[in-house]
């Protein structure tokens, strides 16, 4: 069973979700995540709810285009991409920052070229990457984009790098 992307986890779906549950699911997070919903400010702070609320959006707008949902699934190992063999590097076995930093560049790929296939803002990919963790959101959001990092990145377990990396932020 594969895991399910970030994506789809903000919108509460699953990866085979038809365009109507898609379009179901995100009217129902804007509803939940809404300036309106005074409940939810007792677990999120204003800016949070604003990253989140952004999220939905993008994870909306990348869901219910079929071309930019087969790239986003491409991308987070979700369906195989035919004639693009991945480099083979091992993989750390402490995950740090650095280590996270060193894989990313053995594989050949540029904060840019992350920021862009997962719309992770390049200050968290550099905050994470230098683990600057006063420049991180709230850990909710940290553990979505060390998950989404390590599926975009191939690691083999992504929720033993989300583990790994979360004790080391708690830690900190």
């Amino acid at each position: 069973m594969k895991v399910k992307a970030l994506y789809y986890e903000i919108l509460d779906l699953r990866p085979d979700a038809s365009k109507e549950q898609i379009i179901l699911a995100y009217e129902n997070a804007k509803k939940l995540y809404a300036p309106s919903n005074k409940e939810i400010y007792k677990f999120f702070s204003q800016e949070e709810l604003q990253e989140l609320f952004e999220l939905i959006e993008v994870a909306f707008h990348t869901l219910k285009d079929p071309e930019r949902r087969r790239k986003y699934d491409i991308s987070m190992g979700l369906i195989q991409k035919k004639d693009t063999p991945s480099p083979s590097v091992e993989e750390p076995k402490n995950i740090s920052g650095q280590s996270l930093k060193a894989f990313r560049q053995k594989k050949g790929l540029s904060l840019d070229d992350i920021s862009e296939a997962t719309c992770i803002k390049k200050k968290y990919l550099i905050a994470i990457e230098e683990e600057n963790f006063q420049a991180l959101p709230a850990p909710v959001f940290v553990r979505g984009y060390i998950k989404h990092i390590a599926q975009y990145l191939g690691f083999q377990s992504p929720q033993n790098v989300v583990s790994s990396f979360m004790q080391k932020m708690k830690n900190a």
